[in-house]
């Protein structure tokens, strides 16, 4: 690439370029005035490296497609641990009959940070890094609490506590995530509900060298107000960080 951008440079300035019987004419191409003719060699290989781009870019849009489902997927799996673990609740075991029981999710601590014993770092919200990993086993150590709509969806708590041992939809795409070194080194749901509120993630993909910072969208009337709205705001959470 720098060699044909070093001919185009050359023919442009009024250097002149190599003849057509030199070396770097015969291995790369011939730049004129008219422009840039490479060599049916080096034509196969700018096709390729365009090409071998195009994937990548398909790749890199599939991937971020995917984080950002999950952005919505992941807070929806908190929020029902957040709302429920630790609860006596009822259910009906017949016509006039109930009984007491707590919910009691394993390890949520592969989901949720807060408790954990690490220092609070004022500049993220999770303690600790979250991998797909980790998600992937606490919905197998609790899939019995969740219950999803026939060919995906939003999950709900399941007040039932029926066993389940057939996979969700949602773990098919978490065990497609985990063929790459994928880590959340950030996730922020505190602001938020199922109407609206500020969601994000800090995801960081060791094996394809990217970071990603995924924003929820407009998902209830909160939010479509929010966006309605276009007057300056003032306020904030975090008065208290300004210098």
């Amino acid at each position: 690439v720098l060699l044909v951008n070093a001919a185009l440079a050359a023919s442009v300035s009024g250097f002149v370029s190599p003849s057509s019987s030199s070396a770097l004419t015969r291995n790369i191409g011939l730049a004129t005035k008219d422009g840039f003719h490479p060599t049916s060699t080096n034509h196969r290989a700018i096709s390729s490296l365009k090409a071998a781009q195009e994937d990548n870019l398909d790749v890199f849009i599939r991937d971020m497609l995917k984080i950002s489902g999950f952005v919505y997927d992941f807070r929806n799996i908190r929020n029902i641990v957040k709302t429920n673990d630790l609860v006596t609740k009822k259910r009906r075991t017949g016509w006039f009959r109930s009984e007491e029981y707590k919910v009691e999710f394993d390890t949520p601590a592969l989901v949720l940070t807060q408790k954990g014993a690490q220092e609070v770092d004022k500049n993220k919200f999770f303690k600790y890094t979250v991998t797909p990993d980790a998600i992937k086993l606490f919905i197998e150590k609790n899939r019995k609490w969740f219950s999803e709509p026939e060919g995906g969806g939003d999950w709900t708590f399941d007040e039932s506590a029926s066993e389940k041992t057939d996979p969700f939809v949602l773990e098919s795409s978490i065990k497609d995530v985990m063929q790459d070194n994928l880590k959340i080194v950030d996730y922020d749901d505190e602001f938020s509900t199922n109407d609206g509120g500020l969601v994000y993630a800090v995801v960081v993909n060791l094996t394809r060298k990217w970071v990603a910072v995924v924003f929820r969208g407009t998902v209830g009337s909160s939010d479509i107000a929010t966006d309605q709205n276009f007057n300056f705001d003032y306020d904030s959470f975090f008065d208290s960080e300004y210098i």
